[in-house]
């Protein structure tokens, strides 16, 4: 069992370099979430809430028989195969629980996906009432890392609260972020609870994983979702509108939502995520090495599109 959660450290003033930047972005999320509201009907955190709705599916569409899975399987093996690189495929049909897995437990360096369980373990705590997201910890010289976001270029002692540096980890994959919470939260305690979820590959000291495991905590993340809707609706939202979409949802139609999360290491390239797909959403996990980042992308949001092409064919939940 993980430890209990404990609150990290405080500073006493707020800095507010880049809050210009902050303020675009959100407006631009409450932007898109106002959109939602003409065209769906959706109000405030609606979105979330709605897409706990779909989630709901898995109970009400239980009659649904499972995806066979064999031909779309052979065509993605038959795919893979005559590219460049390694891969690890898992789709899970959130419907029916029915699987489909290409070398599902190959083990790769997780990179950014960690971030995918780390931030369902925080907002876990939240909706648990253990962690207030409105908790303002401070960037200390120590958390520094190199990579994309915003947060390394701001002063060393600025205060960030618990929901930015959240947001900053998922919609930049901003380090900086990440390691200002695992300060916070306990990279065990985070590692404690994937285990807790079932993850088999959860190594203390290494940040190595399978294309399983992380379809694994992306189907909790739904039933989380599901679970959670008003709690959850911030980190979906913050998933749906990551910088890096050349993957999964590359080549999907538009206006289909995927939250997901990927992550880059040297010759390494991941997606995973959940494809909101009307009446039959699904979790994908994708991963992928010995390659270029090109080329992943190309085969990765390839293979995204045959399963997203077989699950459209499928009976859909009401």
């Amino acid at each position: 069992m993980y430890t209990p959660y404990s609150p990290g450290r405080l500073s006493r003033f707020t800095q507010q370099k880049n809050a210009a930047a902050r303020r675009k972005r959100m407006r631009r999320r409450r932007l898109t979430l106002a959109v939602l509201v003409l065209v769906l009907g959706w109000t405030g955190w609606e979105l979330g809430r709605a897409i706990a709705t779909w989630a709901r599916g898995t109970d009400a569409s239980a009659h649904l028989a499972p995806p066979d899975y064999t031909a779309l399987k052979q065509a993605i093996n038959g795919y893979i195969t005559s590219q460049p690189g390694t891969y690890g495929v898992v789709v899970v049909d959130l419907d029916s629980g029915a699987k489909l897995d290409i070398d599902g437990n190959r083990v790769f360096f997780a990179a950014s996906t960690f971030k995918l369980p780390m931030n369902l373990y925080l907002y876990t705590l939240i909706a648990q009432g253990k962690v207030d997201p409105n908790t303002k910890l401070i960037y200390e010289a120590s958390d520094y890392e190199d990579g994309t976001g915003w947060i390394a270029s701001t002063p060393v002692g600025t205060e960030y609260t618990i929901r930015e540096l959240s947001q900053a980890s998922i919609v930049a994959s901003d380090n900086v972020a990440t390691n200002i919470l695992l300060d916070d939260l306990g990279v065990d305690n985070v590692k404690a609870f994937m285990r807790q979820l079932g993850g088999k590959e959860v190594v203390d000291g290494d940040n190595v994983t399978t294309p399983d495991d992380m379809a694994l905590y992306a189907v909790k993340l739904f039933e989380f979702v599901k679970k959670n809707p008003t709690v959850a609706a911030p980190l979906i939202d913050d998933l749906e509108h990551t910088d890096f979409n050349d993957r999964i949802p590359a080549k999907l139609p538009k206006g289909v939502p995927v939250a997901h999360k990927i992550g880059n290491w040297t010759d390494q390239w991941h997606d995973v995520g959940i494809v909101f797909l009307s009446g039959r959403p699904y979790v994908i996990s994708l991963f992928s090495r010995d390659i270029d980042q090109d080329t992943a992308a190309q085969v990765l949001s390839t293979v995204s599109r045959m399963v997203y092409d077989y699950q459209a064919t499928l009976p859909k939940s009401s």
